[in-house]
């Protein structure tokens, strides 16, 4: 994840709920959240299971820190000599809450545990814009060199793009 502007968080999240909209269709089956799961939390209804996506951690990417500046060259000739970005590496704790009542058959945790389930069977590598148009109205980026890392969800370049002098 490149850090580009102050809504970076938002538009993570966004993002995310867009992939979960990509991979199991409009509407979800199921209620997504990005709440702290504390002793408080409250699935978001009584009817439907909840998956709540909780960013508990933000790290700076040391392994793909970059020192290198980023040259543009304007119109008129010249060049702007740009700070390389931070990258980041953002970690969530994945929850999922039933409304489901126990049985003798079982309790919450089955549908819990299959709501998780979904979620792992989301592609662990695709390839996703930044900020999605829907989103930010903004036309669609590049991604052809970047992955989604679902794993870390961390945003990564798979190559350096060359730079023309």
């Amino acid at each position: 994840m490149v850090i580009s502007n102050l809504s970076v968080i938002s538009d993570l999240d966004r993002t995310l709920e867009q992939l979960f909209l990509l991979e199991f269709g409009n509407p979800l089956t199921f209620d997504l959240s990005f709440a702290l799961p504390d002793k408080n939390f409250k699935p978001l209804s009584q009817t439907r299971s909840t998956l709540n996506c909780y960013l508990y951690e933000i790290n700076e990417d040391r392994e793909l820190r970059n020192i290198e500046p980023i040259l543009r060259r304007n119109a008129d000739g010249t060049i702007d000599r740009l700070p390389a970005p931070t990258r980041v590496k953002l970690s969530y704790c994945i929850t999922a809450w039933s409304p489901a009542q126990a049985t003798p058959a079982g309790g919450p945790e089955l549908d819990e545990h299959t709501l998780l389930s979904l979620a792992l069977q989301v592609r662990p590598s695709c390839q996703i814009p930044a900020r999605p148009p829907a989103i930010s109205g903004a036309p669609l980026e590049d991604s052809s060199d970047h992955h989604w890392n679902t794993k870390s969800l961390s945003r990564f370049p798979t190559s350096r793009p060359s730079v023309v002098r």
